[in-house]
């Protein structure tokens, strides 16, 4: 009876030990002002990187690619946006600014944070620019698709279209 136990114990364990959450980091840009600029999102977890850019012939159609990283490389986005993107800037919205979206899962601790560059302290732009420059120059494989957070990808959310300010017309005697 003992040793069932314990055997239970030790696959119990064991099971738990194995079934650790996935961390990912994933960033996603929207439309911005310039339309020579495309929308991409670069999705990263402990051995892959994903990364979708706009085709500049079809608006809200993407190319896909993914590769290999090495895990250390994510440990060391995990720590720098652990360490610098606790505390963001959330103001609404920012005329004629692209917005960005960074959803991160990191053992128990996620965010989903919306955000403008220059709502950023130097160090964040820092990171941002970094995250952004880390697909480029990378032997990377076209694939067919890779499932990114499309609320910035595929159109402008209401949240990010202003409001009209009324006018005097607008307002009623």
């Amino acid at each position: 009876m003992k040793t069932k136990i314990v055997i239970l114990l030790f696959s119990v364990s064991f099971c738990m030990c194995t079934n650790k959450t996935s961390d990912y980091i994933i960033l996603t840009c929207g439309r911005s002002e310039d339309p020579s600029s495309q929308r991409f999102g670069i999705h990263l977890t402990n051995n892959k990187l994903f990364y979708c850019k706009e085709k500049f012939e079809i608006r809200g159609a993407y190319d896909f690619f993914e590769c290999d990283i090495n895990s250390a490389v994510f440990q060391d986005y995990k720590q720098l946006i652990v360490n610098n993107f606790f505390d963001v800037n959330r103001n609404g919205f920012v005329v004629d600014a692209t917005p960005y979206q960074l959803i991160y899962s990191f053992d128990s601790v996620s965010d989903t944070i919306l955000f403008y560059t220059m709502n950023l302290t130097k160090e964040q732009n820092s990171v941002l620019k970094n995250l952004i420059e880390f697909p480029k120059g990378r032997a990377m494989c076209r694939i067919s698709f890779h499932r990114f957070p499309d609320s910035l990808l595929l159109s402008c959310p209401k949240r990010f279209i202003p409001r009209r300010p009324p006018v005097e017309s607008d307002i009623k005697p």
